[in-house]
């Protein structure tokens, strides 16, 4: 997921989990950190925000896996 805006130090993105399919707007403040961010339904997904070149992108590390 790529950033689709920035405020301030916040960088959004259109959301969408792959294991629970939640989606929505995420908002993530990178200075906090890099470490893994959860899934906001809290399904266990994990995510990591970097920057490759001049814009945030959130990839889905942990992707659980329901019957």
């Amino acid at each position: 997921m790529n950033e689709i805006r920035r405020e301030g130090r916040m960088v959004y993105f259109e959301f969408m989990c792959p294991a629970c399919e939640a989606q929505g707007e995420l908002g993530l403040d990178p200075s906090e950190g890099r470490g893994p961010v959860g899934c906001p339904e809290k399904c266990g997904a994990q995510f990591v925000l970097w920057k490759p070149d001049r814009k945030w992108v959130l990839r889905c590390v942990v992707q659980p896996v329901f019957e």
